[in-house]
């Protein structure tokens, strides 16, 4: 081991036994609730940078208490948690919220703006395994990043029986928060993109990042001036109705349309992999290929591999295996093994307004028909 690693553990540990001691007082802040995103994500009116001066740091365990509720959870960079845990999230220069990944904070604890929070440190390095995950990993520079298609997040999808060049998923070609449009925007064309379906923008936000000084994604404004994108900003709450409605307008956009298709959200992760993976259960594939597909995300932001053995089956079994398991009815400790998934996603759509024709089509279409 390290010897710098050596000396944060016994930092750590330091901390921890004089925290159980009583020997001093744990780091303890107080904010206040400035908005709920669209996600229900809680934002607060301090900064990471805040916390880190009170004695917090990525990969802690906190307690916060919110409206006669006390709950404990990692503060992490990112959301590196399991689908349905609770996250505090700090975003270094920018904004710290309460989040459920693939949730909704809000709704979950009856969260809103005006209420005051208290954050108190519970475990020092006790979600370290969880920051593990990403932090330090993400960038946003191409140099970082083997080729163009790792960096954009950007592949195509041959998932059961989708045919090769119908499907793609990536990072957004609009949004360029994480300087990646343009490259997403290039390989989009570059494949003949004619049909999108973009999970995270309205048409005013689309239309905002047009006018920015960066845009730089011609074609995906070409796409858009030709009505040959579906709007349908949904968050990772994939048991709410909402999710449910929107993601099957998408699908029916889709079936209605040429492909070859693109499916995004902003990171092309998280949203773009669950409806990635609701359209692979329907074509067919099983869970172990749907997981696969899913992963790759987390290789090209993350560096996360097979080899990365605790972190890699907590990601993959924590969210893509828990949707998989609530898309065929099956309890959080059922196996997917020889699980056929296509009756499972196909129910799903037609309960939500898909038509059995139009079910077909889709399908029709993805196998190259």
């Amino acid at each position: 081991m390290k010897t710098g690693r050596v000396i944060l553990l016994l930092g750590i540990l330091a901390a921890a036994v004089l925290i159980t001691a009583g020997c001093i007082t744990p780091a303890e802040v107080s904010a206040e609730v400035t908005s709920v995103s669209v996600f229900g994500n809680a934002v607060l009116d301090i900064k990471p940078e805040v916390l880190a001066d009170a004695g917090f740091s990525f990969g802690d365990m906190v307690s916060v208490s919110i409206n006669g509720q006390t709950v404990t959870m990692p503060y992490l960079d990112g959301f590196y948690v399991k689908s349905g845990d609770s996250v505090l999230r700090g975003k270094p220069e920018t904004k710290t919220e309460l989040a459920v990944n693939y949730g909704n904070f809000a709704k979950e604890f009856g969260v809103a703006a005006g209420d005051t929070v208290t954050i108190t440190l519970k475990e020092k390095g006790g979600a370290q395994f969880l920051q593990n995950i990403g932090g330090e990993h993400y960038s946003s520079d191409r140099t970082d990043f083997p080729s163009d298609e790792a960096f954009a997040n950007f592949r195509m999808v041959t998932l059961g029986e989708i045919a090769e060049g119908t499907l793609y998923r990536s990072a957004s070609p609009v949004n360029n928060e994480s300087g990646r449009a343009e490259t997403a925007d290039n390989l989009a064309e570059a494949v003949s993109i004619r049909t999108v379906l973009n999970l995270a923008d309205t048409d005013e936000e689309v239309l905002a990042y047009t006018k920015k000084d960066d845009f730089a994604s011609a074609y995906y404004l070409g796409l858009f001036e030709d009505d040959a994108i579906q709007l349908s900003p949904i968050s990772g709450d994939f048991d709410s109705p909402e999710f449910a409605i929107l993601v099957t307008e998408g699908l029916v956009f889709l079936a209605e349309n040429e492909p070859p298709y693109l499916i995004h959200c902003r990171e092309g992760k998280d949203r773009a992999g669950l409806v990635t993976a609701l359209v692979g259960a329907l074509m067919g594939a099983d869970a172990d290929a749907i997981i696969r597909d899913y992963m790759i995300s987390y290789e090209n932001y993350y560096g996360l591999t097979e080899d990365d053995e605790a972190e890699y089956v907590y990601i993959a079994d924590g969210n893509m295996g828990v949707f998989l398991r609530y898309l065929a009815g099956l309890n959080e400790t059922a196996s997917l093994e020889g699980v056929n998934l296509q009756p499972y996603a196909e129910q799903f759509v037609r309960n939500n307004g898909m038509t059995a024709d139009e079910v077909s089509l889709l399908q029709k279409k993805l196998q190259g028909d």
